[in-house]
């Protein structure tokens, strides 16, 4: 149906145009120029097999005219091939064709039978129902004009393919070497050439190490369709502007962009392969997928208002723009983030930091395990970093987070955040805790600690300031285990536990800095379960003054039942103020020196010395009998739990005896 309207459409042309048929009529199947295009008396072509119109001249015996460019043409004889020729209006072919030199046609040229591609196509708008075939060798340019592939186009090895028109693939093109593909700018101003679109439903196969650019200017290509690399272990390279709207397969070795790009749709490196993005690669609403890796050497510009998810991303490239990117399986943090995006490393993403990390904009999210092995980490005043409530930020580098120039930056911790390796970490910026904090080992130096809730452990790594000026401060939460806290310890309204039952906490001095403030809404929590400081009971310990407020809690652990005994819970080099609020066992106090809180216990009760005066006299009895005779409690001093006979014959029996 569709020969049959362009034949119509053909016929309907200008009365001035002929239809010639190609009918073989001078013994061969060229179609070559006319004598007219060479200069008597050298010998000319005169293979001019038409059906129509005659040509004479002085050198050549006569024949039927060549087509100009006023004329349709229709060939139906197979293995005709079209060498040197004039344009013409159209082409129509409905065998087995082979352009050695040029196609032209002004209006279109419609290709029923295979197409051997040695030459150039041009004008109009050109239809290929049957395979094109560029053969090993040959040469093939796409010239000015509309190029749509209905069937196969194959690419042999070795060959060269330039497109410098508009090449529309509705099938499949299977570009089978090793060679260079030419997408190349139109030289037309009035002709927006230099497309290749891989359409919705078609495939583009490249099954080796070629190159995809430009001559003198890259062009472009749309890919709605599949781009699929399944051939050369090797690399591909594309260097035009590549926009996908479709799928990317890399299925073996790496494909790399080295031009401008866009990506949406889906792309999927298969495991052991390479997406690279040597460039600079804008991305939309695009996932990237697969057990392979996306290796961005150059830059990724996530869109506004999109969302890019990368299942394996490393760099050292440049992360920039205002949409989100989603990075779920693994992560090698890049360079320098830019842009006022967001970059989520979602839950189950094993990430890392490896080298110097610079944040000017921005927020970094992370809700998987983030490990920062080496390098410092610079934020500026527009970046964030958060480490959400199922995230791990793993610290086993001695590098420093903010530093002198990046100051203003802002980390919040949700998750867990853990120094885990020895040597010194230096935060220098504002650290907000709300999740967990674990000291594990050497030096975690944070300038600006504020926790408001959540936790502070102390498992074998110190934690505080570096700094005089800067304490650390306890606005809520608690803060527990052992080790060594430096500088200034201002607890707001936290609570200090020592120990995981027990344990002691030190606060340090720092050039000349240290102290605790204990605010009214604040708490010290105390365990005591022996005599030794330390390991049975909780001590805090301050190498400065203590202020104190708020509240002291004791509990006794381990079944412990103390009498008569003292604990010194907190020491200091001096001590202002009391606790205000007491929560402590029936039988204990507190007692306060001039640099130790002191919890005593009451010795074991005497019922020969009832008013407790320490020594056994005549006040003892009368004592017990005005508290007899009243029926209080105090006088039941066999504690069977009733005032009466046998607790006077219990009072006076020790009393008579001068002791218990």
């Amino acid at each position: 149906m569709k020969l049959v309207g362009l034949l119509v459409a053909a016929c309907a042309l200008t009365a001035s145009a002929q239809t010639i048929s190609f009918d073989n009529s001078c013994g061969t199947l060229n179609w070559h120029g006319s004598c007219s295009n060479f200069v008597p008396p050298v010998s000319c072509f005169c293979f001019n097999n038409w059906d129509s119109g005659t040509f004479v001249s002085e050198t050549c015996h006569s024949c039927p005219r060549e087509p100009g460019a006023a004329d349709d043409v229709f060939i139906s004889m197979a293995g005709v091939t079209l060498d040197y020729a004039d344009p013409v209006r159209s082409l129509i072919t409905t065998s087995a064709f082979t352009v050695r030199h040029n196609a032209d046609a002004s209006d279109f040229a419609f290709y029923g039978g295979p197409v051997l591609a040695r030459g150039t196509f041009r004008h109009g708008t050109h239809t290929y129902a049957g395979t094109v075939t560029v053969p090993t060798g040959a040469s093939a340019a796409f010239d000015i004009g509309y190029h749509e592939v209905e069937s196969a186009m194959f690419v042999d090895p070795d060959s060269t393919v330039i497109v410098s028109g508009d090449l529309r693939n509705q099938a499949s093109v299977l570009w089978r070497g090793d060679q260079t593909f030419y997408i190349d700018s139109s030289n037309s101003e009035n002709f927006p050439g230099g497309y290749v679109r891989n359409r919705s439903g078609a495939t583009f196969l490249a099954q080796g190490n070629g190159e995809i650019r430009g001559i003198i200017a890259a062009g472009h290509f749309l890919n709605a369709g599949l781009f699929h690399k399944n051939g050369g272990s090797g690399v591909t390279r594309i260097g035009v502007d590549f926009v996908n709207n479709g799928v990317v397969r890399v299925q073996t070795g790496t494909l790399e962009l080295f031009g401008p790009a866009l990506l949406n749709g889906a792309v999927t490196v298969d495991a052991g392969c390479v997406f690279a993005i040597a460039s600079t690669a804008q991305l939309g609403n695009v996932a990237v997928g697969g057990d392979g890796e996306m290796q961005v050497p150059g830059a990724i510009d996530v869109v506004p208002n999109a969302t890019a998810t990368v299942r394996r991303l490393s760099g050292p490239g440049t992360r920039t723009g205002a949409g989100t990117l989603v990075v779920t399986d693994s992560y090698s943090l890049p360079p320098t983030f830019n842009g006022a995006g967001l970059t989520r490393i979602a839950s189950g993403c094993a990430a890392r930091i490896e080298s110097d990390v610079v944040a000017y904009q921005g927020t970094v999210s992370n809700s998987g395990a983030l490990s920062w092995l080496a390098g410092n980490i610079g934020m500026s005043a527009a970046a964030t970093i958060t480490n959400e409530a199922d995230g791990v930020f793993a610290c086993l580098s001695t590098g420093s987070l903010g530093g002198a120039a990046f100051s203003q930056g802002n980390f919040t911790n949700l998750g867990r955040f853990g120094k885990y390796d020895g040597g010194i970490t230096q935060i220098d910026l504002p650290f907000v805790n709300q999740g967990v904090v674990e000291a594990s080992a050497g030096d975690l130096y944070v300038t600006n600690f504020v926790q408001q809730s959540g936790r502070t452990i102390l498992n074998g790594g110190t934690i505080g300031g570096r700094y005089a000026e800067y304490p650390m401060v306890l606005a809520g939460g608690r803060l527990e285990g052992s080790g060594q806290v430096r500088g200034y310890l201002n607890n707001q309204g936290g609570t200090i536990a020592p120990g995981q039952s027990p344990g002691m906490i030190t606060v340090a001095d720092v050039v000349g800095n240290a102290g605790y403030t204990q605010g009214e809404n604040a708490a010290l929590d105390i365990e005591i379960g022996g005599e030794l400081p330390g390991s049975q009971y909780d001590r805090l310990t301050i190498e400065g003054t203590a202020t104190l407020s708020g509240t002291l809690r004791v509990r006794l652990i381990n079944s412990y039942a103390p009498e008569g005994l003292q604990f010194e819970v907190l020491h200091a080099a001096s001590i202002i103020g009391e606790f205000s609020t007491l929560d402590i066992p029936e039988n204990a106090s507190v007692v306060y020196g001039p640099g130790s809180v002191f919890v005593e216990f009451s010795p074991p009760f005497c019922p020969a010395d009832f008013n407790q005066d320490g020594g056994i006299d005549g006040g003892d009895v009368s004592d017990f009998f005005a508290s007899w005779e009243n029926g209080d409690a105090s006088a039941d001093v066999n504690l069977d739990g009733g005032v009466d006979g046998v607790d006077v014959s219990t009072f006076f029996a020790a009393w008579e005896n001068g002791g218990c």
